[in-house]
């Protein structure tokens, strides 16, 4: 099974993380990745809705990578006005 994931830059993420997308706590303690990791504070996209009980969470690039995701890198990036 490929999955897709589209790399963008978003502000939280560290060297070698993906964002991996918007989780609510229970969503990121039942992602089954070692790597995984929570950032700080959900940033909506293009100043969209926000959601107080999701937050970004990322996962180091070379685990998604060995569990068959496809990495397509997007040269867009998060607008982090709110």
């Amino acid at each position: 099974m490929l999955m897709l994931l589209e790399f963008r830059n978003h502000p939280q993420a560290q060297e070698g993380e993906v964002y991996f997308g918007d989780l609510s706590s229970g969503g990121f303690q039942n992602l089954r990745m070692t790597t995984k990791r929570m950032g700080t504070i959900h940033i909506p996209k293009n100043a969209g809705i926000f959601h107080s009980d999701f937050f970004p969470v990322f996962v180091q690039r070379l685990e998604l990578e060995a569990k068959g995701y496809s990495i397509v890198d997007d040269a867009s990036s998060y607008d982090c006005r709110l």
